[in-house]
């Protein structure tokens, strides 16, 4: 079998764009053959349950918890973790694989398994999904960060047998040797899950984003940190706006109110714009894909830097499922999946006469022939998990020198 250790709740596992990878992942491994485990992390459970006894069922999968906080407690009573784990492996007679998805406590903990599984003679294996900014928190909390990540960059570059990686970018990043086995796996769905698309009824075109581009919760947030660039779209339909039909651009994920506490910039542009920019704060997850499937667009702005080029987007992944086209930046690895006019339309990620040109090119199109993208999009189904079955056992297969 194979175990599949999440930073993330089971909860949050149904819901998350970033557990939706693991299950996609996780999918491919049941088609090979492989009983997969997964063992999540959820601080609101209490210290003294037995993580034996959170065994849950997820679309057919064995799912456990141990409780864990990323805090300075959290890290003196982290010992009971590398226990727990130990204890769920043993119900499963000794795994063949594991796979460490992030960490489930600090780096560390990936140390330790790491070590377990050198002495059991266990593969080890990194889905390396994202190299993060440390832009934001305070001081304290960057340098903690920062060490972190540097613990957890070293595991995946040092001590594991293989890396599972969602771009060519953070596939060279962890194997710049050359000496790992390594299998490039963006984000993944079952596309049988989804219906055919929709044209948009409204009497005017509506672009969607749904997310979170940057932290909400107070802390100061550097524009490095900005994972979204949504403040740069908003800049560049507000400019363009006299010169194309009309529009309107739905922000899920955060308020006006969260949005402007970070891009207090942006106050009297919002304001005066308020009829086309509209925020609708946090939805549920299907009621996020039935919003994306309604628009004519749904919008990822991103620039190039490190943090963008290494991760892939799980909205885009779904966005194109469910057949709805993106207006995008071409950050990571999307060239290889998307086509420019036919599944989405490439914006420069700088706010130039390009980007303009581009833009506005998008936007005028009629509905009929952002219709015929959709069915573009949903036809295609690249980011189905049945098409990446092969690769994902070659990869194994290298990895036991089959």
């Amino acid at each position: 079998g194979v175990v599949y250790s999440l930073p993330k709740t089971q909860i949050e596992l149904e819901i998350k764009a970033k557990c939706q990878l693991v299950l996609g992942n996780s999918k491919i491994l049941r088609e090979l053959g492989y009983q997969v485990v997964l063992i999540g992390n959820d601080p609101s459970l209490a210290h003294e349950l037995d993580a034996v006894k959170s065994l849950r069922k997820i679309d057919g999968f064995d799912c456990y918890n141990i409780r864990f906080s990323k805090s300075l407690r959290g890290f003196l009573k982290s010992s009971f973790i590398h226990k727990q784990l130990l204890e769920i492996f043993n119900l499963y007679s000794k795994p063949e694989m594991i796979i460490c998805y992030g960490s489930l406590a600090f780096a560390i903990e990936n140390y330790k398994i790491g070590k377990w599984c050198k002495k059991n003679k266990v593969l080890i294996v990194s889905n390396c999904v994202d190299l993060s900014s440390h832009a934001h928190g305070t001081i304290i909390e960057r340098i903690v960060k920062s060490l972190d990540s540097k613990l957890k960059h070293r595991f995946n570059y040092k001590k594991t047998d293989g890396i599972i990686a969602v771009s060519e970018y953070i596939e060279a990043h962890f194997n710049r040797n050359k000496d790992k086995s390594t299998v490039i796996v963006p984000p993944l769905k079952d596309t049988s899950k989804f219906v055919e698309p929709v044209i948009n009824q409204e009497n005017h075109k509506v672009l969607v984003y749904i997310g979170v581009p940057f932290p909400v919760d107070g802390r100061s947030v550097d524009e490095s940190a900005y994972k979204d660039r949504i403040d740069i779209f908003i800049d560049l339909l507000c400019k363009i706006r006299g010169q194309i039909p009309a529009f309107r651009f739905d922000i899920y994920g955060l308020t006006k109110e969260q949005y402007l506490h970070v891009v207090y910039r942006q106050a009297q542009l919002i304001e005066k714009n308020n009829d086309i920019i509209k925020f609708h704060g946090r939805i549920e997850h299907e009621h996020a894909l039935e919003v994306v499937r309604q628009a004519d667009f749904s919008v990822l702005y991103r620039t190039r830097n490190q943090m963008t080029m290494a991760g892939f987007s799980s909205k885009l992944v779904e966005s194109i499922s469910i057949g709805t086209p993106m207006i995008l930046t071409d950050t990571s690895d999307y060239h290889r999946y998307l086509e420019d006019g036919e599944t989405c339309f490439f914006l420069d990620d700088h706010l130039n006469e390009t980007c303009i040109h581009s833009l506005v090119n998008a936007l005028s199109i009629s509905k009929d022939d952002i219709f015929k993208m959709k069915m573009n999009c949903y036809h295609s189904k690249i980011f189905d998990y049945h098409k990446y079955v092969d690769a994902l056992d070659k990869f194994i297969k290298e990895l036991k020198h089959i």
